[in-house]
């Protein structure tokens, strides 16, 4: 029997809700994953322009459900509870077949929004709530004995004040986490430590940290990796791969593949999610969608420093290209570079036809490499994705010179 997919790509972080655009990336992933057979919900309508583009480049359309309008102030979560007709279309569409819901995030709204629905979701509640909170994931580290950089679980500031100032002496620069930290400092998840002036800033006026937080040292990283894997529903366990993470400022800010690391870390890597990750989450019964951030110093030794038990960003590049190669590279994909791009102009508001006669022959596929334009929502917030892919190593280097070419467009927009 057809599983079919429904997506819904919900920011119900607390650190991404009442933020307009943090809502509109719930039109980054859907359409990277799945096609036809799906269905996509989004608080807002995808651009009809975007969805001719994708359509050109020969992936088929799932079922698109609006659940707004929003003006970002809610979750997508929330939005379908309002709206009973939604219910009613997904029910149809799946007509008797097994379905499952996915998520980005995933908090209470999610599980509420699964019993709505009446269909399962794609994950573990009872895992990926608790886990997904940094105190929790750092303990997790701990007890399965993984490497993470030194630091400690806080509930208090004073408790913090004290370990920053030994560690400042040092001339160590730190990270503070909040427990429910996410999307870099840009988002106010996470803060750096430098000085005593960094200190005193966060002392005189404290951020939302939550009830427990984590600060920890800020390792001096030559490599960062992120490693993905899923459990399905039948408890089978499968690696996705592991893929160079690009974080300027401590937020996720593109990728690329394959990882540029050692060899022997890559096995080490593999070796620890085979066989102490996924005995210790089939323990506690859990499915669904995992990644891991990695950090790699000069001496080769590579610290676990966020657990994040849902989809990462990576995960939609990664089906993006695995998909396009099926359909134009006959499956096969040598590597790929993806770019979340910030537009020249904040004060104008960017439309995906600004983007498209902007880089026009650019985004036309080649017999072995393209170049793909994704993630329309926040494109009128003054970003769009950009993803490189080829077919073989030997198209590398021209779909890296035209990946530059439509950056440089990118930053030359009217």
């Amino acid at each position: 029997m057809t599983m079919i997919r429904i997506i819904a790509d919900t920011q119900s972080n607390a650190h991404f809700l009442e933020s307009p655009m943090e809502q509109a990336y719930d039109q980054r992933g859907g359409l990277c994953q799945i096609g036809d057979e799906g269905v996509l919900i989004t608080a807002n309508s995808i651009d009809p322009n975007f969805l001719s583009y994708w359509a050109g480049l020969g992936f088929t359309l799932p079922l698109l459900l609006t659940a707004g309008p929003s003006d970002g102030t809610r979750s997508l979560s929330e939005l379908i509870m309002d709206r009973p007709d939604i219910r009613e279309s997904i029910r149809s569409h799946v007509n008797g077949n097994k379905a499952r819901l996915e998520f980005f995030c995933i908090e209470k709204t999610e599980r509420k929004l699964s019993d709505y629905l009446g269909i399962p979701a794609y994950c573990t509640f009872d895992v990926a709530i608790p886990y997904s909170r940094k105190p929790a994931g750092r303990r997790l580290f701990s007890k399965l004995g993984l490497t993470t950089p030194p630091g400690m679980i806080c509930s208090t500031l004073h408790e913090m004040k004290e370990y920053v100032q030994v560690s400042l002496a040092r001339r160590t620069e730190l990270l503070l986490k909040a427990e429910d930290g996410t999307g870099g400092i840009a988002c106010n998840g996470m803060h750096s430590l430098k000085n005593k002036s960094d200190l005193d800033a966060i002392l005189s006026d404290p951020p939302r940290l939550g009830s427990e937080f984590v600060v920890e040292e800020r390792i001096d990283a030559i490599h960062e990796v992120s490693v993905h894997w899923e459990i399905n529903e039948d408890g089978t366990p499968a690696l996705i791969g592991i893929f160079n993470q690009h974080s300027p400022n401590l937020g996720y800010q593109g990728a690329s593949w394959p990882a540029s690391i050692p060899e022997k870390v890559v096995r080490k890597i593999t070796e620890e999610v085979q066989t102490i990750w996924w005995p210790a989450l089939l323990a506690e019964f859990a499915i669904g969608y995992f990644c891991c951030d990695i950090i790699i110093d000069a001496q080769g030794v590579h610290y676990w420093i966020d657990f994040n038990p849902r989809k990462g960003a990576i995960r939609y590049v990664y089906d993006l290209t695995r998909r396009f190669a099926q359909i134009h590279f006959e499956g096969h994909c040598a590597s790929f570079t993806h770019e979340h791009v910030k537009l020249p102009n904040g004060e104008k508001h960017y439309a995906f036809s600004d983007i498209r006669k902007q880089l026009s022959e650019l985004l036309a596929p080649a017999e072995d490499f393209c170049i793909i334009a994704s993630n329309p929502g926040v494109i009128p917030f003054g970003y769009v994705d950009l993803t490189g892919l080829c077919r073989s190593e030997h198209a590398e280097a021209a779909m890296k010179d035209r990946f530059a070419e439509s950056r440089q467009r990118i930053a030359s927009l009217p």
